[in-house]
């Protein structure tokens, strides 16, 4: 994930001085790399602690770590896309960059090790809310064409009662593309004390918990920072989703045709 992404995809647990960090450093981030944490700080009307725990927020270790990526974000020219879409085919070519970049953060074990969990399970449940419900209902609706039951749960009202009706050999998927929902993150973090499996699908590397989750999918995010563009990373989630079925179809001996 580039500075820009790590700050888009924790947004929604944000306190009200990281918004307003993070709306200055959408517009000024060559400050970072141009500045002491005392004069960024000073720029922005925080405190250098505020600053430092924002950058902890995000997943770094400090101001230092966060000042070096942004940095190397810099030099490798991550801010000069800032421009409107001219033609479909520039369009286009944002998603198949992102579908390009799903084999640098996915490999074939982690695909197999996820067809086995769900090829194993007694009852499936998979958790998504807005957009990443329609990626839930997707994932269900394409396991059933497998002839795999499960149930898409996409109201958060449901997702206390149906992780308690968890027993030994469920499993539990949950899709967000942020990984900081925190309807999300309350549901999985109490999935993850039952004695069913857990698998997340994100686009977020550091997930809350993702060392305890059976499989961590993690996938590329091309949501833009432009004003000018409209992207969406769901898109690369749902042919990710394809990408496991075939997997899932080879295990089964289900063959085209």
């Amino acid at each position: 994930m580039t500075p820009l992404e790590r700050m888009s995809a924790h947004q929604a647990e944000f306190t009200r001085s990281d918004r307003k960090i993070q709306d200055y450093l959408n517009n000024n981030l060559s400050e970072i790399s141009s500045y002491s944490i005392t004069d960024v700080a000073e720029h922005i009307g925080v405190s250098k602690s505020a600053l430092l725990r924002f950058c902890k927020r995000i997943g770094y270790s400090g101001y230092s770590e966060f000042k070096y990526h942004v940095s190397s974000y810099l030099l490798s020219g991550g801010t000069n896309g800032e421009s409107t879409i001219h033609s479909i085919e520039e369009f286009t070519s944002f998603y198949i960059s992102g579908i390009q970049e799903i084999k640098n953060y996915v490999n074939d074990s982690q695909l197999i090790q996820t067809a086995e969990y769900i090829l194993r399970a007694n009852h499936i449940r998979v958790f998504g809310i807005h957009e990443s419900g329609l990626s839930a209902t997707y994932f269900s609706y394409r396991l059933n064409t497998l002839g795999i039951d499960s149930e898409a749960i996409s109201s958060v009202a449901s997702f206390h009662s149906k992780i308690m009706c968890a027993k030994k050999q469920d499993l539990n998927v949950f899709f967000s593309v942020s990984g900081t929902n925190s309807q999300i993150v309350e549901a999985s973090t109490l999935a993850l004390d039952s004695m069913a499996d857990n698998i997340m699908i994100t686009c977020n590397r550091l997930v809350p918990h993702a060392s305890q989750f059976n499989c961590l999918i993690t996938l590329p995010m091309i949501s833009s920072h432009s004003k000018n563009l409209f992207l969406d990373s769901h898109s690369i989630v749902i042919i990710s989703i394809d990408l496991l079925m075939n997997y899932i179809a080879k295990d089964l001996g289900i063959t085209e045709g």
